[in-house]
């Protein structure tokens, strides 16, 4: 008896092992990523974190929006930057039976403090990564992307290569 249930959850996760990225299926989750750079003897140390909402208004089209918090160190001044980031996330390529590529783009809208005053924030990314589903609501992620962002009277332009881990959980609607 034990090995036929098995049997047949093992049956039931291959056959639906992509119904995650299904039209009509929510996508809840976010990721984190860290990113260090050097410009000359300024070294630059930023921690980002993303929760994010998407829905898949086709099958692999996913389209929501991202709330990004961002924390950066410059050799000891702290400037924080809260956005708003409107994405469109297509999954393709599927790797084996659990795991598919995905690219990602992105606007950026916010705000930077930096303790001397605050500044507008715009910009764009582009991401691409593997996302691993675990099971048929869960999927681990990471991702290889290329951030350039605009802030500041001065229009100071920041251009960074970001490398980040996320994890989404997949609600299918009920029609």
């Amino acid at each position: 008896m034990q090995k036929t249930f098995l049997s047949l959850l093992f049956t039931l996760a291959i056959t639906t092992g992509f119904s995650q990225t299904e039209k009509k299926t929510w996508m809840l989750g976010g990721s984190a990523s860290y990113s260090s750079t050097q410009e000359g003897s300024i070294h630059n140390s930023i921690l980002d974190i993303s929760p994010r909402i998407g829905f898949f208004i086709m099958k692999n089209l996913s389209v929501g929006a991202a709330l990004n918090i961002n924390t950066t160190v410059d050799d000891g001044t702290n400037t924080s930057v809260f956005s708003f980031s409107p994405f469109a996330r297509y999954y393709f390529l599927p790797l084996g039976k659990h795991a598919k590529l995905f690219g990602e783009a992105a606007g950026i809208f916010g705000n930077e403090d930096e303790g001397a005053g605050k500044s507008s924030l715009v910009g764009w990314s582009v991401k691409a990564g593997p996302a691993f589903f675990l099971n048929n609501h869960i999927a681990f992620e990471t991702s290889v992307g290329y951030n350039s962002t605009k802030a500041g009277i001065e229009t100071v332009k920041d251009n960074t290569i970001v490398v980040a881990v996320g994890l989404q959980i997949h609600i299918r609607r009920k029609s």
